[in-house]
């Protein structure tokens, strides 16, 4: 069924071509429910997930990902084959479909694991500007693997060198990465094959992307899609099914997800445990410093970090213009000083190079700066002060005869 129906949470073929003669097939079904996504985010995931079907043909599944990192699928695809043309056409279906439903489809951002037939159908049909964000905890597996065949590096070094890693990871800024994985590779350079096998996570632009601050408050791994694909496994129930009963169930899941008590969150919810994390900042005496950008006509706020107090003028050029002359001074430096980007009016926009905003997409750092500017108000209950103290339970502990007043 390519005509869509009425109702828009039920399933129906959003494309198919089907190759009777060379066994070659890619069938794409989707919602009009679960279309309408790609009108509100423009971040995009896609990774095939297998042992679905008795005959193991791979089930592609591209969804998009909320304000607060969680997948919600847009489209499955049953294809034959892996190759950049099966992609281009599941690719190609899903944007056009958006286009005859009047749907402004336009994806910024792409994750995926290292597949570059993925990648490259993406570039194809979402455009030559979309970002291609390369899953970290993809990048950290083949280097495990890389690391337990090795036979030049001692094992005492493996942790090290993902420590390493973890660390490059949250860089603060593209410039901290840059200059950081230069040290990187200069650091091993003792290890020759790795760093042959390592280079490509550096240097090429399809690959490189690995790191937070490459796309900050987007996801630097596809575990939301990864736990989207268990959801969908367990629905099938664990059960491997013949291609054509699949299908069917396949449009029944489609309808399950189109559910509108699913919660889909379209902006950053700042909690009450984050809240009081502010609160309990504001009443430090950190002092933090704004700096309007006229190139670039944006606003920086500077925080610093755990261990600072006060940031000079030399911190901040120092942080906008990293100079390293080892891995070691990087890992030195690392939280000593914040940056919040003030882009908007709208503080729920903003981002910040600490490592909890990396990991959770808000931070008490946006919500400080919120609040000094006077964007944002904490709640009563974000209070921490301690009203009174509650006496302990249980009888008074026996005082000694020495202490005791005659």
């Amino acid at each position: 069924m390519l005509t869509p129906p009425e109702d828009d949470r039920k399933g129906f073929v959003v494309g198919k071509d089907i190759d009777h003669e060379n066994g070659r097939f890619r069938i794409v079904v989707s919602s009009k429910k679960l279309l309408s996504l790609l009108g509100r985010f423009s971040v995009v995931a896609a990774d095939c997930t297998f042992k679905v079907t008795l005959q193991g043909h791979p089930l592609l599944v591209v969804c998009v990902i909320d304000a607060m990192r969680h997948a919600h699928p847009v489209a499955f695809a049953i294809i034959s084959n892996q190759e950049q043309t099966d992609y281009d056409f599941v690719f190609a279906a899903i944007f056009n479909r958006c286009a005859s439903l009047g749907l402004n489809c336009q994806v910024q951002v792409f994750m995926s694991d290292g597949e570059m037939a993925l990648k490259n159908a993406a570039r194809a049909i979402f455009g030559g500007e979309v970002v291609l964000l390369n899953c970290y905890f993809h990048v950290m597996q083949n280097v495990t693997k890389h690391l337990k065949k090795s036979v030049e590096i001692p094992k005492e070094a493996h942790d090290q060198i993902r420590k390493d890693l973890a660390l490059l990871q949250v860089a603060p800024t593209k410039q901290h990465f840059a200059a950081a994985g230069k040290m990187f590779l200069q650091k091993y350079g003792c290890y020759p094959l790795f760093l042959n096998f390592f280079e490509k996570y550096l240097q090429n632009p399809k690959l490189l992307m690995w790191y937070e601050a490459a796309a900050p408050g987007i996801p630097a791994t596809n575990n939301a899609l990864e736990a989207l694909n268990k959801s969908l496994k367990d629905k099938l129930r664990r059960q491997k099914e013949p291609l054509g009963t699949f299908k069917s169930r396949l449009l029944e899941i489609v309808f399950e997800y189109g559910d509108p008590e699913r919660t889909i969150v379209c902006e950053r919810i700042f909690d009450l445990e984050t809240e009081r994390k502010t609160y309990d900042w504001l009443k430090t005496s950190k002092k933090v410093r704004t700096v309007n950008c006229q190139e670039t006509l944006k606003c920086f706020t500077y925080i610093p970090g755990k261990e600072v107090n006060d940031i000079t003028s030399q911190d901040i050029v120092s942080f906008e213009q990293p100079k390293l002359d080892s891995f070691e001074k990087f890992a030195a430096d690392f939280g000593k000083l914040h940056r919040v980007e003030v882009t908007s009016q709208d503080y729920k926009t903003w981002d910040c190079t600490c490592r909890y905003f990396f990991k959770n997409n808000v931070c008490l750092h946006i919500l400080a700066v919120a609040v000094l500017k006077g964007k944002y108000v904490l709640s009563a209950e974000a209070n921490t002060t301690k009203v009174s103290y509650k006496k302990a339970a249980g009888r008074p502990k026996l005082v000694s005869r020495a202490l005791m007043k005659q």
